[in-house]
């Protein structure tokens, strides 16, 4: 953020989530939107090598400047010897982050069953130096409950315009799974990935309920 020798830049990422239960009929669903700004901003590198530029009059040789190349305050003192005037530069390069635009969906279709909506969309100039992500969009029908979760995403992508299907799995604190799962099955598949994982609680503490007077218990 302050910068380096190499550069620097600043980086930050903006969202909300709001969730609430509805009911339909005789039963209540949960429901959640999100909307986030991801990857504001862009990093400011400074080039490592520098150019320089030699002039006046003089007398230079070929073992003079490969003994005092090394850097640039022996060059220059090496050339002012002779009688050259040395001036240099050095230039700096603005990289853009991947910003992108990300609004999503989660609704509880019935008891455990959920589907959760996912949709990525670019907000860079791909004219303008720096990285870019590409639309896509995932849907993802879920089993869920407190010690198991089983999804199956399926994300079509606007960078390969194509499908892909994933398995993920979830077993109290330990998780796995893949996001293209058609890879094993499929000739026209260039990629597989595997992730898999474990969420340890320390110190957790359970909500205590307020029992309230005694003379409201049965």
């Amino acid at each position: 953020m302050f910068g380096s020798a190499a550069g620097g830049g600043f980086g930050a990422d903006l969202g909300a989530i709001y969730t609430r239960s509805i009911d339909i009929g005789t039963e209540s669903h949960k429901i959640s939107g999100s909307l986030s700004i991801t990857d504001i901003g862009s990093i400011k590198y400074t080039n490592t090598n520098f150019t320089a530029n030699i002039s006046g009059s003089g007398y230079l040789t070929g073992t003079g400047l490969s003994n005092n190349d090394k850097t640039y305050d022996s060059l220059k003192k090496y050339a002012t010897q002779q009688g050259f005037k040395v001036d240099t530069g050095r230039g700096t390069t603005k990289m853009h982050m991947p910003t992108a635009f990300i609004i999503g969906g989660d609704y509880q279709v019935y008891k455990r069953i959920y589907v959760n909506a996912l949709f990525i969309a670019n907000l860079v100039n791909r004219q303008i130096y720096g990285n870019t992500v590409y639309n896509q969009l995932t849907i993802t029908p879920r089993y869920d409950s407190h010690v198991f979760t089983a999804g199956l995403p399926i994300t079509y992508s606007a960078l390969s315009k194509s499908l892909k299907m994933g398995l993920g799995l979830r077993l109290g604190g330990f998780f796995m799974g893949s996001d293209d799962m058609l890879a094993l099955m499929s000739n026209n598949q260039y990629g597989f990935n595997f992730y898999f994982g474990a969420c340890v609680p320390i110190a957790k503490k359970e909500h205590k309920m307020d029992a309230g007077p005694a003379s409201d218990q049965m």
